[in-house]
């Protein structure tokens, strides 16, 4: 089961990807795969995203924050 929560707060938005983790399943991809969004993420907001990962009871979860700005439309 995989649970994704995306809300905004103050002037980010927030994205929640959950997912079970198997203490044995942990692979080279993965590490990869975090740190290309990084840098993806870093290209496009500069220092302004985020990304944190980590694994706790039984789950992986990844939290990234990205910044909101409305545009005007005048």
């Amino acid at each position: 089961e995989i649970t994704i929560k995306i809300y905004a707060l103050r002037n980010e938005v927030h994205f929640i990807l959950t997912n079970p983790y198997l203490f044995n399943s942990q692979h080279s991809g993965n590490k990869m795969a975090l740190m290309n969004i990084r840098e993806r993420l870093a290209l496009h907001f500069d220092s302004e995203a985020q990304l944190t990962a980590r694994a706790d009871n039984g789950f992986y979860e990844v939290h990234i924050v990205i910044p909101y700005k409305k545009h005007s439309h005048e």
